[in-house]
């Protein structure tokens, strides 16, 4: 039999001189909630996204009691055995291969035909299980009989929760305990756990399989309904088993796994009959999926949206920014005046402070960015999102498994790009990836921030989400001139799933929240400090040696320093657009990470935002914010491409991206006054 090396690792895990065993797979359609109910389980800040494929490896973590760790597998959603999808890979390669675990399914309430199937078909398997069914609070029929009638006929643990209320997981975490601590092997009655009609086709087979040595009941099952698991885990040969199952199947004039899966539905139905059951398949909000979803209202209400976040985030984190900015002088003044060295001084004031300072002052507007987005993910909205747009994305030339990663590129163009991995299509994977790099990431938002406010006083929220659009245009177009010239070939198609609209305020988000804010904090911390520190060096240093830290401050001294030079060199490529050669320097260390561009202003003009914005006229600030917005996000990313297109197709994104980019400056310095200011 051949072994596959399983997707991640789910070794013993162990805590100090304690090993644990116990080891929990979260297991469940997409959209059941599974990612959040991991979160409450395990306190981890795991993103949660109501789109297809972001979970696209095993979360793990770990949540201790009685002295006991309970290690929790986050598996990607899938919706059955039969599933041949890139998501459902993984997921079924752990089932297989963990020995002994604890499955916690996880069912939507609201859709138990759809997802009961999945659960069917793992009481198939023989292991143990704990049945969870989420979402009860959107139901009005009575709860508490269905879980005693599956609880009585599936013979495991049954339990309501609602995970988006944080309800019911206390007694999940004991029904966990209670499984590990009352059974140290799996003692149930195998046939108990078996549908009878699929039981006894399921039999045939494997009467005809006797002379198989340790032959079970489940390894026949999955061999019928999942091509791979025959191929690479069973433990007869695949001929052999084709041919005993069209002896058995003689005349059916369907795939055999159609017909199992036909049967299992046939006996959900049997399972929840005499119960009165009224699934509630329509939120309460569902009367707002028909402008959400529309495909001319829901663009509209989108790009309102879109307005209003960046009105809010400008509105409300502007007032922070302000305290920030002046507390970040403060510090400054009151270190130069306590510290009699002058190099010292300058070193923390003019080069950690202003550096790393100036970048935590947009810290407000970030973090409200993240609470935005948060919210639209976790309410379900972002999936709404995902419908509309799938249409456009179609007409230019991939599907819908390109929109989660290109959503993701928000966050960060990094792992956006790895994610590309789910789309099965080696072109469609190729094009999307290309694209990413114009979306843009959160390293971005506080120069847009800082560059929008210098465009428009008035209107700040409505230029940095217009350069938001457009760099979702951008990449759109992107992917159509790819697929058109480059990259042709079908397309696949992508069945997508709407999750309820939901309230998502709670723990969980605010605790995702908080996750995304330190790591960006931790980002600057890393990274930019290094960044910053080096600019300082070259600013105060010439090839003739130091020269001092007036350099920072006198124009004429500054011309003298390894980092004037440093831009001089390549000034001759930015002269159409008049820009001083401290903004070349800028962008030359932002190409390492976009924080330290903002970093790089903050030594190179001082941390005062009121003597930086008199630097810029409307048209400069909109030119070099949009250059800032299309050129190479950063090395990371570059190295993330190099690995998922390879070298050829690196170097051409960062041509084409430099290219796009300074042409779209010198358009928009060039004639920007003309069409903006008349």
């Amino acid at each position: 039999m051949t072994k596959i090396k399983p997707c991640c690792d789910i070794e013993n895990e162990t805590i100090g001189d304690k090993q644990s065993n116990n080891r929990v797979l979260l297991v469940g359609n997409p959209n059941t909630g599974k990612s959040l109910i991991f979160n409450l389980l395990t306190g981890y800040s795991v993103k949660v996204a109501n789109f297809s494929g972001v979970t696209f490896q095993a979360k793990s973590g770990r949540f201790i009691e009685n002295g006991h760790s309970h290690m929790v597998y986050d598996l990607p959603g899938f919706y059955g055995f039969s599933d041949d999808t890139a998501e459902s890979a993984s997921s079924k390669r752990v089932i297989y291969e963990s020995e002994d675990p604890l499955i916690v399914n996880v069912i939507d309430i609201n859709h138990l035909d759809r997802n009961l199937l999945l659960t069917k078909e793992l009481l198939l398997l023989n292991k143990r299980m704990i049945l969870v069914l989420n979402f009860v609070d959107t139901v009005h029929y009575d709860v508490n009989a269905l879980t005693s009638r599956l609880r009585s006929l599936y013979n495991i643990p049954v339990l309501g929760v609602s995970a988006i209320k944080e309800r019911g997981i206390r007694g999940l975490k004991q029904t966990i305990i209670g499984e590990f601590e009352t059974l140290e092997a799996h003692t149930k009655d195998d046939k108990l756990m078996r549908p009878s009609k699929v039981a006894e086709r399921i039999e045939q087979v494997a009467a005809k399989l006797n002379d198989e040595k340790e032959l079970r009941f489940s390894e026949v099952f999955l061999s019928m309904l999942d091509e791979e698991y025959l191929k690479d885990y069973s433990p007869f040969a695949n001929d052999k088993f084709m041919k005993v199952e069209k002896e058995v199947f003689k005349g059916l004039n369907i795939p055999v796994k159609v017909k199992l899966i036909d049967t299992l539905y046939e006996e959900i139905q049997s399972d929840l009959s005499g119960l009165g059951l009224i699934e509630d398949n329509e939120s309460k909000l569902l009367f707002l999926d028909r402008f959400l979803l529309n495909q001319y209202v829901g663009l509209i209400i989108f790009s309102v949206l879109i307005w209003l976040s960046f009105k809010i985030t400008f509105d409300l984190g502007g007032i922070f920014t302000i305290w920030i900015d002046a507390g970040v002088r403060i510090l400054g003044d009151v270190i130069k005046a306590s510290l009699p060295n002058a190099l010292i001084a300058s070193f923390l004031v003019d080069g950690l402070l202003a550096g790393i300072g100036f970048i935590l002052i947009f810290l407000p507007q970030v973090t409200i960015l993240f609470l935005i987005i948060g919210i639209m993910e976790q309410s379900g909205y972002l999936t709404r999102v995902v419908y509309i747009t799938d249409r456009f994305l179609t007409r230019a030339g991939v599907s819908g498994k390109s929109i989660a990663p290109l959503l993701l590129g928000f966050g960060c163009n990094v792992p956006a790009i790895l994610s590309t991995r789910i789309i099965p299509d080696s072109n469609e994977k190729k094009v999307t990836a290309l694209s990413i790099p114009f979306v843009s990431c959160s390293a971005r938002f506080p120069i847009l921030v800082l560059f929008g406010s210098m465009v428009s006083t008035a209107y700040p929220d409505l230029i940095v989400a217009g350069a938001y659009l457009l760099s979702i245009a951008v990449a759109v177009t992107t992917i159509f001139l790819l697929r058109k010239f480059f990259f042709r070939g079908k397309q696949s198609l992508m069945i997508m799933e709407l999750p309820n609209l939901q309230f998502p305020l709670n723990n969980t988000l605010f605790n995702q929240v908080y996750a995304q804010v330190k790591d960006f904090i931790k980002g600057i911390g890393k990274g930019v400090g290094i960044g910053v520190v080096i600019l300082w060096l070259l600013s105060i240093t010439s090839f003739r040696g130091l020269i001092g830290p007036a350099a920072l401050h006198d124009p004429i001294l500054f011309k003298q320093s390894l980092a004037y030079s440093l831009g001089q060199y390549i000034q001759f490529v930015f002269y159409p657009m008049g820009w001083d050669v401290r903004i070349i320097v800028a962008l030359l260390f932002g190409f390492i990470t976009k924080e330290l561009f903002i970093g790089a202003l903050g030594i190179l003009y001082g941390t005062n935002l009121a003597i930086l914005s008199q630097q810029f006229t409307p048209v400069s600030a909109l030119s070099l914010m949009l250059f800032v917005l299309l050129y190479v996000p950063c090395l990371g990313t570059v190295f993330a491409l190099k690995q998922e297109v390879g070298t050829r197709w690196t170097l051409f994104s960062m041509v084409y991206s430099l290219t796009l980019a300074w042409v779209v400056a010198f358009v928009v310095y060039s004639f920007g006054g003309l069409i903006l200011f008349g």
